[in-house]
């Protein structure tokens, strides 16, 4: 993903590639930009808690 943020790609379309929301790949590029490296690692599938 990182070649992706540094290629300027537009979040939303990360988002709809990836299947998750706009806003979390803000949060990843915002996470990135300021040098946490870690923010990109996968933490694995989520479970929903319902």
């Amino acid at each position: 993903m990182a070649e992706r943020f540094i290629r300027g790609e537009a979040s939303s379309v990360i988002a709809k590639d990836l299947r998750v929301s706009a806003r979390s790949v803000q949060r990843w590029r915002q996470a990135w930009d300021g040098g946490d490296r870690r923010a990109l690692r996968s933490q694995g599938p989520r479970r929903c808690r319902g």
